[in-house]
């Protein structure tokens, strides 16, 4: 038997000895790593289901505990998200678990803010003091109090929000990941599909897809679930292969997996899409859209009258029998499918993209159909929580008040602005406001701001709930357990919460009435319970939480979709293309400054794991390092070569890097990667590249205030000095070996 069938068997048979548990087995005590001779024979082991923390994708895990310890990460085979699968992050997660770096208890700042120095101090001392700082800021009146957090589901986000809107503030803050754009997607699926809310594409069952920007398997909370998409519409149906084409400035992982890559000019995305548009409209005139009259029809086509595919060629630089031949291949796929993200998105121009990109699905007829775009399924249970990410523009409001003095107190839970956010000089905004709180496990970037830290478990020691930021054809909850007990003074920011309400009683204990997390989800068992649906039904409540813990979670089958309901005048209005508009002159920044979604370490989080930094990035082979990647026919010109340090600049700043010669790049492109470049945050992370966010200008998007990374310019010389560009290629004088360990 194979060792994932034995996983499987094991894992989900109610008769087996190592069937999935509910509960820590309290009896296993943790062992230290010196305790634990390599190959010791054991005489307990014990699986555990439970969700995945590394980002919002919400996957399903199974945790090995061998004698108390996690000992491996394996996807959970019946999770509807990724069904076994599991990206290098997610079994990484052992090394957040073990990270030598944790903070192991309650922490007081001792430092001035920004040093990151901190003694110990008490569990109890340190509640009554958050307590009293908290309470004396919310007195202060509405707003004064702020909580950020990297995470919007799950119940610990649910308390968090509650928490702060209980102390006056506007509930909790969500910060995704810088590059995604949220209020430009949302904005324009209310428009053209009256969806108020993320879309699922239905790769699978697509016969042909035109991606406009979007990086589906390389980055994103999703892209677990969109890889096995992709394998499906490639392998999954004998005699039907599907085709994908890829356009972008930069060949990212999907593009690297695509048949046809694309580069027009950057931030003309939207006028390809429509020119592709007008191409079919003019060669199918009598044409019929569900849900849309021939007066919708008319109106496009008169919106679309300019965007032929010779105008469209001058804006974008692509030979118009290339557009045509898109479009002829679009419109006849049974069906075809379109779908728009990354750097297409991060222009000032992102909605009419977006809005473009969306009207090409209307044409396909593709909406609620199989191989189409799809609402997200919606989980039907109250108290759970999706957070709505804040426009750039509101978040821009934010640390303008955070600066003016408005924010007497402010919480962290798994955000790090000090990192993500140098546009907005977040570090600069950490230092003005007079208490800072974190729940973060590690000293990162923004920690190092803190007056006291209180500090969570992490995600395998602790109870939650995550709501997927997407999933297929089912709504999921996936139940967060703790796989062993903590190994440090730590609490689960949940229980820290609901203490701390009670401690500053009022408004915050009324709104917090729960004892401790076990009773907050004591309320989901019930609701799963009464709904007497989906994967788990039947039985008390108690019995059902039981099998819902062993399987992982609740997923259940959606109602039936919401009918297609665009808002027809907005539609119309937005079939437009405006030029997009670029901060920095163009002779003294003559290129365009790309910075993309580490695939190893998302957006910062995966630089803490010596696992991550040693696992070469899928496109470059790089590790331990940062690089600044150019066409090698820019790099010809300027002299230089493979390694060589070059320095790029923009208005906002400047790093020196090593040079990598990337072919799937525009020649007037350089692109960058997020995750290195820490002030703070391990041994591992501090100190080691450089962070390309603090290059970009914080321009917003025209439509919807969306953030536009990727209109900044840029300029790249050679440099006198910078870290040497390390690959993995077998050579043991190219590997970290000597330089990091010496």
């Amino acid at each position: 038997m194979k060792r994932r069938d034995f996983l499987k068997l094991s894992a989900f048979s109610a008769a087996s000895s190592l069937a999935l548990t509910s509960c820590v087995n309290a009896s296993i005590p943790i062992e230290a790593p010196v305790q634990m001779p390599e190959d010791h024979p054991v005489d307990s082991e014990l699986l555990y289901a439970s969700a995945c923390g590394f980002c919002g994708g919400g996957c399903g895990i199974v945790v090995r505990n061998v004698a108390g310890r996690a000992r491996k990460i394996e996807g959970n085979p019946e999770h509807p998200v990724n069904r076994g699968t599991l990206c290098a992050r997610g079994q990484a997660g052992l090394q957040l678990l073990y990270n030598i770096d944790r903070i192991q208890g309650p922490l007081r700042r001792l430092g001035d803010k920004g040093t990151g120095v901190f003694n110990k101090v008490d569990w109890n001392l340190a509640l009554q003091e958050a307590a009293n700082n908290l309470g004396t800021a919310a007195g202060r009146g509405a707003g004064s109090v702020l909580f950020l957090s990297g995470r919007g589901d799950g119940q610990t986000a649910l308390l968090a929000d509650k928490f702060a809107k209980a102390l006056g503030g506007p509930g909790l803050v969500y910060l995704p990941p810088f590059g995604e754009a949220s209020a430009v997607v949302r904005q324009a699926n209310r428009a053209v599909y009256g969806i108020d809310g993320p879309v699922y594409y239905d790769l699978a069952d697509a016969d042909y897809v035109l991606s406009f920007g979007a990086d589906l398997f390389g980055s994103g909370s999703a892209s677990v679930l969109y890889d096995r998409a992709y394998g499906a519409m490639r392998q999954g149906r004998p005699g039907r292969r599907g085709r994908l084409v890829q356009i972008e400035p930069r060949m990212s992982l999907t593009g690297a997996n695509a048949d046809r890559w694309l580069s027009p000019n950057p931030g003309t995305e939207g006028a390809l899409a429509l020119g592709i548009a007008n191409a079919i409209l003019a060669a199918n005139p009598q044409i019929n859209v569900g849900g849309l009259t021939a007066a919708d029809i008319s109106a496009w086509k008169g919106a679309l009258q300019n965007y032929s595919p010779d105008n469209v060629a001058r804006i974008t630089g692509l030979p118009a029998s290339q557009i045509s031949q898109l479009a002829q291949d679009f419109a006849n796929a049974r069906p075809g499918l379109a779908v728009a993200g990354g750097p297409a998105l991060g222009h000032g121009n992102g909605l009419s993209t977006q809005v473009a990109v969306n009207i090409l699905n209307l044409l396909a007829g593709n909406v609620g159909q199989p191989g189409g775009v799809r609402p997200a399924p919606q989980l039907g249970l109250s108290d759970q929580l999706q957070a709505v990410p804040p426009s750039f523009r509101d978040l821009q409001t934010v640390f303008d008040n955070m600066r003016s003095g408005k924010v007497a107190a402010l919480l962290l839970y798994e955000a790090n602005p000090a990192y993500t956010l140098p546009f907005l000089n977040a570090s600069e905004a950490l230092g003005k406001v007079p208490f800072i709180l974190s729940f973060n496990n590690f000293v990162d970037d923004s920690t190092a701001y803190a007056d006291l830290v209180l500090p969570d478990h992490t995600y395998l020691e602790s109870w939650d709930t995550r709501v997927p930021t997407l999933s297929a054809d089912q709504a999921v909850l996936t139940v967060q357990q703790p796989a062993v007990n903590p190994m440090y003074d730590t609490r689960g920011t949940a229980d820290v919460i609901l203490a701390l309400a009670k401690t500053i009683g009022g408004a915050a204990a009324q709104a917090l009435p729960w004892g401790t997390i076990n009773d907050v989800l004591n309320n989901v068992a019930d609701q799963i319970q009464k709904a007497n649906r989906g994967s788990v039904k039947g039985g008390s409540a108690a019995e059902v939480w039981q099998m819902v813990v062993q399987h992982g979670g609740w997923w259940d089958n959606p109602p039936a979709p919401t009918p297609l309901a665009p808002d027809r005048q907005a539609t119309v209005s937005a079939l437009r293309f405006d030029a997009p508009r670029f901060e920095g002159d163009a002779t003294a920044y003559p290129m365009l400054l790309q910075v993309y979604e580490s695939p190893v370490f998302g957006e910062w989080r995966g630089a803490s794991v010596p696992w991550l930094q040693e696992l070469p990035d899928q496109m470059t082979t790089a590790i331990w390092c940062s690089w600044a990647e150019l066409n090698p026919q820019t790099a010809a010109q300027m002299g230089l070569q493979q390694g060589d340090p070059v320095t790029v600049a923009t208005p906002r700043g400047q790093v020196s890097v090593p040079v990598f010669l990337n072919p799937g790049l525009r020649p007037d492109v350089v692109a960058m990667p997020t995750g290195q470049g820490h002030a703070n945050y391990t041994r591992y992370a501090a100190k080691r590249g450089v962070n390309p966010l603090t290059l970009l200008a914080p321009s917003v998007e025209a439509g919807a205030g969306g953030f536009a990374y990727a209109a900044t310019r840029a300029k790249v010389s050679r440099s006198s000095a910078a870290e040497r560009l390390i690959e993995f290629e077998g050579n043991s004088s190219r590997l970290p070996g000597r330089a990091f360990f010496e």
